[in-house]
């Protein structure tokens, strides 16, 4: 999405799910000022609310308490060398770049929350300049976030199985982590419709020349202003959800083929 586009107030506030982990579809690789080639791996982000507290400062709550104001992110990445080993600390355990995020849609975009986290940190000489972690980091979070929270968003539970008591008895695991696949149904249309289709011009069905075919994609989210009222001179703002366009160019289009019976036997 436009990263200048203001974000609702409320709009985090439809999160289904308390307190998530939500994983990237694809990893963010960023590379690590003066680390010698080292670079941070950050595959997902723990998700919590945020309460605003005297000074500016947040405090940390459920993202369904009715006292959260504003979204917190935690992104962890995995420090790496180039051939993606991972960088071992004094200890010899793996280490961790952990950076904490307060998404306040009170700042508006993507770039004015980019603007405030960076404000926010404390520059010491143990501490690297943010800016570059930040900026690869939060855009994504961001858009995570609004998919996962919009009403058509693609999100499907993924049973857990239960465990098993004295004698093989089943018994419901009520801490297990509750998986959930997120555009699972439409990322599959996405990737069978680029393959079958692309951005190429196709024929109509009776041979005639039709027009360009947009593959199959979701369409960012934005504001849309229209005009209503008597003489449509008052102008309303909605906010327009994520949109699924041309998810049918993706379906699964069953290949059939003619098997002649085999020869009878003359034995």
């Amino acid at each position: 999405m436009d990263r200048t586009t203001d974000i609702p107030v409320e709009l985090f506030s439809r999160l289904r799910h308390t307190d998530p982990f939500i994983r990237l579809p694809e990893p963010i690789i960023i590379p690590l000022e003066g680390g010698q080639g080292l670079h941070a791996r950050v595959t997902g982000f723990f998700v919590t609310g945020r309460v605003r507290i005297d000074g500016g400062d947040y405090a940390t709550c459920s993202t369904h308490s009715p006292k959260s104001q504003a979204i917190g992110a935690c992104a962890g990445g995995w420090v790496e060398h180039a051939d993606g080993t991972p960088f071992l600390t004094a200890s010899g355990a793996p280490d961790v770049l952990w950076c904490r995020l307060a998404i306040d849609p009170e700042f508006g975009s993507i770039d004015g929350m980019v603007r405030e986290c960076i404000k926010r940190f404390v520059p010491t000489e143990e501490t690297a300049d943010p800016t570059s972690y930040v900026t690869a980091v939060l855009p994504q979070v961001v858009a995570a976030l609004i998919y996962c929270c919009a009403e058509n968003a693609d999100l499907e539970d993924v049973p857990v199985p239960p465990l098993r008591g004295k004698g093989g008895k089943r018994v419901r695991n009520n801490e297990a982590p509750r998986p959930v696949r997120v555009g699972y149904r439409v990322g599959k249309a996405i990737q069978r419709g680029r393959i079958a289709v692309g951005a190429r011009r196709v024929s109509s069905g009776d041979g005639s020349s039709g027009g360009w075919v947009m593959p199959p994609h979701i369409r960012s989210p934005h504001f849309q202003r229209f005009r209503h009222g008597r003489g449509r001179v008052e102008v309303k703002v909605r906010w327009v959800d994520p949109v699924e366009v041309n998810m049918h160019l993706g379906e699964t289009v069953p290949t059939v083929r003619q098997v002649r019976a085999a020869a009878k036997s003359s034995r």
